[in-house]
């Protein structure tokens, strides 16, 4: 029942990414790996995220499976319910014994791609949950950061309320301010210096 294919797919991989809810049940029953993994390190339940297979992964987290698991590019099943915007799939895995320390390819958690998507509630709920919110990317960029580079200024108003270190620098040398002040963002930028942003930084730091 777990024979794998070229890609080292199984049967169960397949029903799973496809959304196929009574196919995936009959095959864990009969005793199917829930944990096996691809060529590409996915599990069933990533590589069902990942194809927007929002009920299978219902179905796969009534089981032991491993919530950590890092699939293709090194994203979780929390980080692709995220990006799909699956709700009720995020409060499900954070009900486990979940890593949100863990990191893509790019570097980013779980909560940057929250960030990412603009998902103020999301932002809130993940750092509740102990997420670290100045943990930076692989080039730097903060969290601030990449919600100023993507617009998303209502988290970014947010994310300098919680606390965030708003003078961290990217690889660049770069702060919140800076991108603040390049980009015309002058409500964020006042926000900044009223937070007492360091208007004299120079030279470049990079933190992790």
């Amino acid at each position: 029942i777990d024979l794998k294919d070229n890609k080292q797919w199984t049967a169960l991989h397949y029903a799973a990414s496809e959304g196929h809810v009574d196919i995936s049940s009959m095959l864990i029953n009969k005793g199917a790996d829930i944990n096996s993994e691809t060529e590409e390190g996915e599990s069933v339940l990533t590589a069902g995220l990942r194809l927007a297979s929002k009920d299978v992964a219902e179905l796969l987290l009534q089981y032991d499976v491993d919530v950590n698991k890092q699939g293709a590019y090194g994203r979780t099943a929390l980080m692709n319910a995220i990006d799909y915007h699956f709700d009720n799939i995020v409060h499900l895995l954070l009900e486990k014994d979940i890593d949100l320390e863990l990191t893509d390819s790019d570097q980013r958690t779980a909560f940057h791609h929250a960030v990412r998507h603009g998902h103020v509630d999301m932002c809130s709920v993940l750092l509740d949950k102990g997420a670290d919110i100045n943990k930076q990317m692989h080039d730097g960029d903060t969290a601030l950061i990449l919600a100023l580079k993507l617009d998303h200024d209502k988290v970014a108003k947010f994310l300098i309320q919680y606390g965030i270190d708003i003078n961290m620098q990217t690889e660049s040398g770069k702060t919140a301010l800076m991108f603040a002040t390049e980009y015309g963002e002058t409500d964020l930028a006042k926000l900044l210096l009223e937070k007492e942003a360091n208007v004299h930084t120079s030279g470049k730091y990079y933190g992790s």
